[in-house]
């Protein structure tokens, strides 16, 4: 699995405004495929896209009244994108990041090296794997992100398949049940029933040692000494 170098940045709190409400760009004339953003009033020092997941909306995203103030009083330019059809990435999803990405940074014009890609819930899912796809064919991908976020994102697919049955058994209330149903019939439907196709559940599953390979390569350059 590839470990991606994480680009921790903190946020400056000049002072500035921020669109009433997400403004949506086609990424063609008359057509429906887009993003929605919200820009900020003074100089435009980056951009941050979210990505959501199955039930996420891009424009209650850009809603979170102290999320984007913050990013907009920092310069930031935030665009989000409508779920592309599941919770992980397919080559079609990660082409139209492409087009999202390529767009949004023209007509905002973003400093070369200065994007931001993550979510919140399922919806880091997708953000994560364009960082590794993006950082593992770093060469070919001039949108690779500098800084990458999951917040409250379900990576272990397998606890997180186990989790939703025990849930089920436990029946604790309608609700419980109504959302442990909802996700664990989502993860099959795209990977399939964890017991028939158990190799397609390995993304996001990282042992302890993989943790120092990557360090160690990222801060030397070479691999650990075994």
């Amino acid at each position: 699995m590839i470990r991606i170098p994480f680009l921790f940045f903190l946020l400056s709190f000049a002072a500035a405004g921020i669109s009433a409400q997400p403004v949506f760009h086609a990424l063609q004339p008359k057509k429906t495929a887009g993003y929605f953003a919200l820009a900020p009033a003074d100089t435009t020092k980056g951009l941050i896209l979210l990505t959501t997941g199955p039930g996420q909306s891009p424009e209650e995203l850009l809603r979170d009244s102290a999320f984007t103030s913050l990013a907009s009083r920092s310069g930031m330019v935030l665009i989000a994108v409508p779920n592309p059809g599941g919770l992980l990435l397919t080559p079609l999803s990660f082409s139209f990041l492409n087009e999202v990405l390529d767009h949004a940074q023209s007509t905002f014009k973003i400093p070369p090296g200065s994007l931001a890609i993550g979510g919140f819930g399922p919806g880091g899912i997708i953000a994560l794997q364009y960082a590794e796809e993006c950082w593992a064919g770093a060469q070919f991908y001039p949108n690779r992100p500098r800084a990458v976020f999951a917040v409250d994102t379900p990576v272990d697919l397998i606890e997180w398949w186990n989790s939703c049955s025990r849930d089920l058994e436990r029946n604790s209330s309608p609700e419980a049940l109504a959302e442990a149903g909802y996700w664990k019939a989502v993860l099959e439907s795209e990977l399939g029933r964890f017991t028939q196709a158990p190799t397609a559940w390995g993304w996001g599953i990282a042992e302890k040692q993989d943790c120092i390979h990557w360090i160690v390569s990222t801060i030397t350059g070479s691999a650990p000494r075994e």
